[in-house]
């Protein structure tokens, strides 16, 4: 039912936050636990070489997030994708993810 939807709340995003691990007992590659907030969207992208002055989430053309323990698109603080308005590519290869749910709601 709908009613059981999990809910999220989305924190506005600057570029000034620093990226978010949380410490797992788990961990894959020998990394803690990745969360995909605003702040890691921006570095990511442009570690990524995109070209746009990435002051924003609607600026980000190019997300490559590989390697990274990233489990979860739903971690609270985790980026709204509703908000990647110009992604034009997106990269989570050799993550562990189990849903990609959230991925859904792009543009």
């Amino acid at each position: 039912s709908s009613s059981s939807r999990m809910t999220r709340s989305y924190q506005p995003c600057t570029g000034s936050q620093d990226p978010k691990t949380k410490p797992d007992k788990d961990s894959v590659y020998g990394l803690a636990r990745a969360v995909l907030d605003c702040a890691t969207v921006l570095q990511a992208a442009s570690q990524a070489g995109d070209r746009a002055e990435n002051s924003s989430l609607q600026d980000v053309q190019q997300l490559i997030y590989r390697r990274r323990n990233l489990q979860n698109l739903r971690e609270d603080g985790s980026v709204d994708f509703r908000q990647l308005v110009s992604l034009r590519v997106l990269s989570l290869s050799h993550n562990v993810l189990v849903d990609l749910g959230p991925v859904a709601e792009l543009p």
